[in-house]
């Protein structure tokens, strides 16, 4: 189980939001309630974290098998709009009577796609020419 040591846990060092997930991913570990609490109260500090830091936590977690499942874990309480601003502009673009969801939740699918279906894809259409 994940759980915070300190109400300022998230505050002192916000990578830890992203670190949570990477454990929880690597470890199979749970997050607490009240740990996921803090981590959407406080989730502003991650925008004082270095790029490098966050880029290096989401490439950690970019390599799990399911790692759009935890891409929608962080989108949740709000991280992945704090990272990629233009992430909340997509969500209100797109879905209308032509489309069926909005720019973000296309883009989501069609990486889950690429992460999930991929391959059976390719092997199915005689590989890539």
């Amino acid at each position: 189980m994940i759980k915070h040591t300190s109400e300022n846990i998230i505050k002192d060092d916000a990578l830890r939001i992203l670190r949570a997930y990477r454990l929880k991913g690597e470890l199979d570990f749970n997050i607490d309630d009240d740990t996921i609490r803090l981590f959407k109260r406080d989730v502003e500090y991650i925008e004082d974290i270095k790029g490098e830091r966050i880029v290096d936590e989401l490439f950690k977690i970019l390599r799990f098998k399911n790692s759009y499942e935890y891409l929608q874990m962080l989108d949740d309480i709000g991280v992945i709009e704090k990272i990629f601003p233009i992430m909340k502009e997509m969500k209100k673009i797109g879905k209308c009577k032509y489309h069926l969801v909005d720019a973000y939740t296309h883009s989501t699918l069609a990486f889950k796609f690429l992460k999930t279906d991929i391959k059976n894809f390719i092997t199915l259409n005689g590989g890539i020419k």
